[in-house]
């Protein structure tokens, strides 16, 4: 079935690229697990939700093990298979630079369904969503807490440039008091995500994040750098 995607164009940053755009396609949200069973049982009626759920978890897990093992794994879907990390000086193993990565690349059906996509666009020019959401690594819907570890997911975030205004500021809404996010607390810094740790002196409320940095996507930094701010508030709970 054909579908059609719809992109708005949004300039280059960079000075020496003016006029130039790139496409950003149009996101409708985030779709989990639940979200697909609803859609699936319009066509499979007679299969319990919950039955469903179970078997779609048991086939990633058994996918996942499978490729862990050292099978090329094909779900249809995405194609799995598992590498080593890391360059040795030796003819030895190194536990702390050699890992094991399972990599995930286009299957078949999604390699189909993107070739039977349409690009269309949209009639208004967006802007980009640079911070998509804010979450606890690892705990995807668990609230934020005093002194606990935050994940910054988006685009173009990566903290660049020796501008004493790049980092990451909270700013709380009710004492207008700042917090600026120290190089020391950042864990994870990369474009699409970064990881930091809640200062102790941050106490539990509501704050505006924004992030503010002369990354641009290249190897090349801004003149002057941008500050992205997140459009929802941040909940900061008691740490227990």
């Amino acid at each position: 079935m054909k579908k059609i995607i719809k992109a708005y164009l949004t300039e280059k940053p960079i000075k020496t690229m003016k006029d130039y755009f790139v496409p950003v396609a149009v996101r409708k949200g985030k779709a989990g697990m639940d979200d697909i069973i609803t859609r699936m049982k319009y066509e499979l009626p007679f299969i319990d939700p919950a039955t469903m759920a179970n078997v779609i978890r048991v086939f990633n897990q058994t996918a996942g093990e499978m490729a862990a093992e050292g099978y090329n794994v094909d779900t249809g879907l995405v194609y799995l298979r598992a590498a080593v990390t890391g360059t040795n000086k030796q003819y030895k193993l190194d536990a702390k630079i050699n890992k094991v990565v399972i990599s995930a690349i286009p299957g078949k059906m999604l390699r189909k369904v993107a070739s039977q996509t349409k690009v269309q666009l949209a009639t208004k020019r967006g802007k980009a969503k640079n911070i998509t959401y804010i979450d606890v690594p690892n705990q995807r819907g668990m609230p934020l807490r005093e002194k606990g570890m935050v994940r910054i997911v988006g685009t173009q975030l990566k903290i660049m440039g020796e501008f004493p205004s790049c980092g990451i500021h909270l700013l709380n809404t009710e004492t207008k008091e700042t917090f600026n996010i120290q190089k020391y607390s950042i864990v994870y810094n990369y474009p699409k995500t970064i990881i930091f740790q809640l200062p102790d002196e941050l106490k539990a409320g509501t704050y505006t994040l924004q992030i503010t940095t002369a990354y641009c996507g290249t190897s090349r930094l801004l003149v002057k750098p941008v500050t992205h701010s997140y459009q929802q508030p941040v909940h900061v709970l008691p740490d227990l």
